[in-house]
C-alpha cells in the first residue's frame, strides 16, 4: 500500500490496479491521482451491477478501482445494451480498449474483470454473434483469448492483434485502423 492506504499492483501487461474498496475517491485524489473515465456495467433488466473507475497519474500512469453494486446477478459485459443488438461484437481485454474500438466505429465490449474474470455468463451474452477478439500482445492477453475462444465453441470467432502496439487502444492511437489488425 502507498502512503494513502491504496494498494497499487501491476499486471503482466503493466496496467496498475488499486484496491481501495468503496472509499476509493479521497485516497487516490490525495495521492496525486485524477479521476478519468467511469465505466458502468448495467442492463435495463438488472440496472447497475458493477462500476470501474479509471484513474490517471502524471508519473505512475493509469490504474483502476472497481466495485460490485449487486452480487445477486452476473456482471454484464460493458455496453451490454449495444452488444445485445449487434450482429458482430469486438471483444477486448480492457475497458479502455473497448472504448477506443467503439470510437473507431464498431460495437465493442469487455468483461468487468478484464483478463482474469472471463466466465460462462460472459460467453452467454455473445451467443449467436460474430465475435472478434482483440488479443493483447502479452501472456495475460494470450491466455484471455484462449479462454474466450474455448468458451465459444462452434461460434464465428476470429482473433486479431496489433502488429505494433500491445493492445487495441495503442494500435488505434498510433494511427492504425481496424483493418490493420493482423489475424492470429
Amino acid at each position: 500500500p502507498d502512503a494513502y492506504g491504496v494498494s497499487v499492483g501491476t499486471s503482466d501487461s503493466g496496467t496498475r490496479s488499486m484496491d481501495a474498496g468503496h472509499g476509493y475517491a479521497a485516497r487516490p485524489r490525495a495521492g496525486g491521482w485524477r479521476k478519468g473515465k467511469t465505466y458502468r456495467n448495467w442492463t435495463p433488466e438488472d440496472g447497475l451491477v458493477a462500476v470501474k473507475h479509471r484513474w490517471e497519474h502524471r508519473e505512475l500512469g493509469r490504474c483502476f478501482t472497481s466495485y460490485r453494486v449487486r452480487d445477486d446477478v452476473s456482471v454484464p459485459l460493458l455496453f451490454a445494451a449495444e452488444v445485445a443488438e449487434a450482429d458482430e461484437v469486438w471483444l477486448s481485454e480492457s475497458h479502455s480498449d473497448a472504448e477506443a474500438l467503439r470510437e473507431a466505429g464498431v460495437v465493442a465490449t469487455t468483461n468487468w474483470g478484464s483478463a482474469s474474470d472471463w466466465n460462462d455468463a460472459c460467453a452467454d451474452q455473445l451467443r449467436g454473434k460474430r465475435v472478434v477478439i482483440v488479443r493483447h500482445r502479452d501472456s495475460a492477453g494470450h491466455e484471455f483469448a484462449r479462454q474466450v475462444r474455448r468458451s465459444l465453441p462452434g461460434w464465428a470467432v476470429r482473433v486479431v492483434e496489433s502488429p505494433t502496439g500491445n493492445d487495441a487502444r495503442e494500435h488505434l492511437e498510433s494511427g492504425l485502423s481496424l483493418n490493420d489488425f493482423k489475424a492470429v
